[in-house]
């Protein structure tokens, strides 16, 4: 053994602290891993709920403003949703799951819902809203359709 020379490395000490700082560290970027993974779903919900919304407001706008056989305008019941024929009919949609033009539930989609608001008058306001099962996700569209 020498006696001039200075013994090197870590103390019991130094090594705890080290250890300790070291695994905050790792607690502190799994934190963020896990919360990134737990909504990395979320944008694809959003994207889906946005389309569906889109879907419905184009059909929508797509249809007559008045009654085609009345010509009235306001809510009218039709028998089903492939009788729709003027943006109003739609107006009875309230919390259902999305369905196809023909009224045929979208299975897929069965843990979205859609409600379709129709008010005003000239020109009618139109809205669609589109919200996941999970709450986490909605998303709403608003547009108006006047008589031309």
């Amino acid at each position: 053994m020498m006696l001039g020379r200075k013994m090197r490395g870590f103390t019991l000490i130094e090594s705890v602290i080290v250890l300790v700082v070291l695994a905050a560290a790792a607690a502190g970027v799994l934190l963020i891993f896990a919360e990134a993974t737990a909504r990395s779903a979320d944008p694809m919900l959003r994207a889906q709920a946005q389309a569906i919304a889109m879907a419905y407001m184009d059909e929508i706008l797509l249809q007559a403003y008045a009654d085609p056989e009345t010509g009235a305008v306001g809510a009218t019941e039709e028998a089903s949703r492939s009788d729709y024929d003027d943006v109003w009919d739609y107006d009875i949609i309230n919390a259902q799951t999305p369905t196809d033009r023909t009224g045929t539930v979208i299975g897929a989609l069965s843990d979205y819902s859609v409600s379709v608001d129709v008010s005003g008058g000239a020109p009618a306001v139109i809205t669609v809203s589109v919200s996941h099962v999970t709450g986490k996700v909605s998303y709403e569209l608003v547009s108006e359709r006047a008589n031309y």
